[in-house]
């Protein structure tokens, strides 16, 4: 929630000096901005390889956020991950999605460095205001994708 709250207010505070900017312009910051974001969450994520993941798994077991799955469920999302050497490449939503809230799945992926793509999840219940805005970023009426088109259902993306 803390990195959601800074994320926000990041963006509120390129908007407000952006003020003077026009809206393109603007609207080119918080692009960057978002790129930025991504790449520092995807760094920084506490998973970024198969073996950091069956670590995370021993050590934390029924405490992350991954138990929210149903063990079935919990499978098939894991077995979908793929990495590179800067950590997750792609991996499969459909049972984030049909199992989860919006807030669950920013949690799940947050771990992977991926929340950014909650977004993505058309299909994602909501349960709370938060979740409604994990779904609609600030400033935009859908998904927010700034380095390409949107999500593309069951592509992978390349390695």
């Amino acid at each position: 929630m803390q990195k959601f709250a800074l994320m926000i207010s990041t963006m509120l505070m390129t908007l407000v000096f952006a003020a003077p900017m026009h809206a393109q312009e603007a609207s080119q910051l918080l692009r960057e901005q978002a790129l930025m974001d991504q790449d520092i969450a995807l760094a920084l994520a506490p998973i970024r390889s198969q073996v950091q993941l069956q670590q995370h798994l021993q050590t934390n077991g029924r405490n992350s956020p991954l138990a929210a799955l149903t063990p079935a469920a919990q499978k098939r999302f894991l077995a979908s991950l793929r990495f590179n050497e800067k950590g997750i490449t792609s991996f499969s939503y459909d049972d984030l999605q049909a199992e989860l809230t919006a807030s669950q799945i920013y949690q799940v992926l947050s771990l992977f460095g991926a929340q950014h793509t909650t977004s993505f999840m058309r299909n994602a219940r909501v349960v709370t205001p938060v979740d409604q805005a994990l779904l609609q970023p600030l400033g935009t009426t859908g998904p927010l994708c700034p380095s390409q088109p949107c999500d593309y259902d069951q592509y992978e993306c390349e390695k």
